[in-house]
């Protein structure tokens, strides 16, 4: 490869980190809870999601901001970066299979009848696993731990 075509290659790749900044930085501005991590897939599209992580006696493990950056983002993509970002243990079942996978256990509260790990988004109870439902720019996503005969509880 020659030298010209390095330099250009690096010219694009520079332009490219340039032009995309402004968009993470803008999200970032457009919401209250801070950008607490980036899923950072191989396409260009982004959403901005939050993620909170509560139980329904009031207590919060997460709220923040995601910035995925993927064609299709999962509510799995935006769970895992936000998770990882804060360090906060996070245990699966079937974590290999999109369409079965979901969450047994966050921290150390683990899925125990009949106290389970529900998520919402848009405070609507999802109909899909974390593996396979789709994010979209300014969804909530919650994940609530609790008895799951409550349905939605609202923490703040």
């Amino acid at each position: 490869m020659s030298k010209r075509m390095v330099a250009l290659m690096m010219i694009v790749l520079s332009l490219t980190m340039f032009l995309a900044a402004p968009a993470l930085a803008e999200a970032a501005k457009a919401t209250d809870p801070a950008v607490i991590a980036i899923y950072n897939g191989t396409e260009t599209p982004e959403a901005s999601v939050r993620l909170r992580i509560v139980t329904t006696d009031g207590e919060k493990l997460l709220d923040g901001m995601v910035v995925t950056v993927a064609e299709h983002p999962t509510v799995f993509q935006v769970l895992k970066a936000g998770l990882d970002a804060a360090g906060i243990p996070l245990e699966l079942v079937d974590e290999n299979t999109p369409d079965k996978m979901f969450v047994n256990g966050i921290a150390d509260l683990k899925s125990e009848n009949p106290d389970f790990w529900m998520y919402y988004i848009n405070q609507q109870m999802a109909e899909l696993g974390i593996g396979t439902q789709e994010v979209k720019n300014g969804d909530v996503v919650e994940f609530i731990y609790g008895d799951y005969n409550l349905g939605y509880v609202e923490v703040k």
